[in-house]
């Protein structure tokens, strides 16, 4: 995976989902799983990228659990990650 562009605004990120996965998948899975809502990529993008808004007050337990839900969605459809890898490293980085 892959966020663009290389600086992301404060407001959207998005992500790239690798060709061996489809972006449509994870976007439902966490919002039936999870109850998260990420919006899919439109035109050339649809079913190759997933954009997530962090509008207001989100505090770090919020991304911590996207992460962590995240890391959940792409086990279940096969990819394979270590556990908790990506929250432990968010709280690394958020840390440091």
């Amino acid at each position: 995976m892959k966020i663009w562009p290389d600086s992301p605004g404060d407001s959207l990120t998005v992500i790239e989902i690798p060709k061996k996965l489809k972006a449509d998948q994870i976007a439902e899975a966490l919002k039936e799983d999870f109850a998260i809502i990420v919006s899919k990529g439109q035109s050339e993008l649809k079913g190759k990228i997933i954009r997530i808004g962090h509008y207001g007050e989100i505090k770090q337990e919020d991304y911590a659990g996207l992460i962590s839900a995240m890391e959940s969605v792409l086990i279940k459809l096969g990819w394979n990650i270590d556990v908790q890898t990506g929250v432990k490293s968010f709280y690394e980085t958020f840390l440091s």
